[in-house]
């Protein structure tokens, strides 16, 4: 994205502290508003569900304005911040639950020598590291993410009380963790240190024409019911909200592995993901999905950029409750196909459209686009979704 820059000169402050240094502060941007048409939309669960026209926000790109701060401490080491709001283009409510700067909020030290450590809201290195392979982050928007964001690539739920570490580049390598703190000492269910925090350890390469990274996610009591610390590593975000897997019986951990990289042969990317995400319920139940995902998207001269992706999505359960309200046995299973279109009007405004198809098969009873709205999904085997969408960037 192309960003604003306001440059702030802190000369006079500098001396009289008898320092001198040069910071930088960065307002950004993006809005984007988009019309839907959604072909099937449930109300609630085991309701008829019904085709709908709406507007939606952040079509392609979640809406969101922010500062960056960047201060030169010498001897290479720079100071740094970011505060990002999201919100709703056309209400103006904010987004990520009502917060302030519910996108990121994060303060830390970089330095090409000791890489950069930050702590606050952020993200975890399955969005940092390999999100931008995925359909939904190159042409989609988020109707292309997988069924449910049940890897988390699209970020529903992001990191509180973090503390992150990124090493700088070495031959192309770099890697990263992130801890996020449930902030409780002991709990009486016995949780303790564990009770609402979540962890994740990614390495990603880069050498020319190829890109590659792995990640593990790991979520411990996230569900809001699943938890006496709501103020945990998840905060009160109660989850269920976009996911009809989480709208179900409450998960008490949640785990992700995920690999995934991608070729350029210019004027061509292709790309491929996999992840494997295990959910366990407070009651027992366990439900394991296996997302394999392989997408290319092709810029047409200098205005043009077209792309196509296709998602499996392959599940088994066991304990049975909890998978009731989208599937009829223990072996679940998604189609799903991604395309896209964008058009370049200028190097910060795009058009956009794109429309995803999903198919629930085998016992699988609910297709559920992710970012429909709807929390039950379609309550229908198939679910299709059409975006038309304007995107400015400052």
């Amino acid at each position: 994205m192309k960003k604003a820059h306001c440059c702030v000169m802190l000369a006079s402050l500098g001396a009289a502290a008898g320092v001198h240094a040069q910071s930088s502060l960065t307002l950004y941007g993006i809005v984007d508003e988009a019309l839907a048409y959604v072909s099937n939309e449930a109300p609630a669960a085991g309701k008829p569900g019904h085709r709908n026209f709406k507007t939606l926000t952040g079509g392609l790109s979640g809406d969101r304005w922010g500062f960056k701060g960047d201060e030169d401490l010498g001897a290479g080491v720079h100071a740094i911040f970011t505060l990002e709001n999201g919100f709703s283009g056309y209400t103006g409510a904010a987004a990520q639950g009502g917060r302030l700067f519910g996108r990121q909020s994060f303060v830390g030290l970089a330095s090409k020598t000791f890489g950069t450590f930050t702590m606050g809201r952020q993200y975890d290195f399955g969005y940092d590291f390999l999100a931008p392979f995925m359909s939904w982050t190159q042409f989609t928007g988020p109707f292309g993410a997988h069924v449910g964001d049940n890897d988390n690539f699209y970020q529903t739920i992001r990191s509180n009380n973090s503390v992150k570490y990124q090493t700088p580049t070495w031959y192309g390598f770099t890697a990263g963790a992130l801890y996020g703190f449930s902030n409780q000492a002991a709990g009486p269910d016995g949780r303790g240190f564990a009770n609402n925090r979540d962890y994740s350890i990614g390495i990603a390469f880069a050498n020319g024409p190829v890109r590659m990274a792995a990640n593990y996610l790991r979520m411990d009591h996230p569900s809001s019911a699943s938890t006496t610390n709501p103020d945990g590593a998840v905060g009160q975000y109660t989850l269920g909200g976009s996911s009809i897997f989480y709208n179900t019986s409450p998960v008490s951990r949640q785990a992700v592995i995920s690999a995934g990289g991608a070729y350029n042969i210019a004027p061509v990317t292709v790309a491929f993901i996999f992840s494997d995400t295990k959910l366990d319920y407070v009651d027992g139940s366990r439900l394991h999905l296996n997302n394999y995902e392989v997408n290319a998207k092709v810029m047409i001269g200098p205005a043009w950029l077209v792309g196509l992706g296709y998602i499996y999505t392959d599940g088994s359960a066991n304990g049975g409750m909890s998978i009731k309200p989208f599937a009829t046995g223990n072996s679940p299973a998604w189609h799903q196909i991604d395309f896209g279109v964008e058009y370049l009007l200028s190097k910060r405004t795009t058009l956009h459209f794109a429309t995803v198809a999903q198919f629930a098969t085998r016992d699988a009873t609910v297709a559920a686009i992710n970012y429909d709205g709807a929390v039950s999904g379609s309550n229908s085997y198939k679910q299709i979704g059409v975006v038309v969408g304007l995107r400015q960037t400052f």
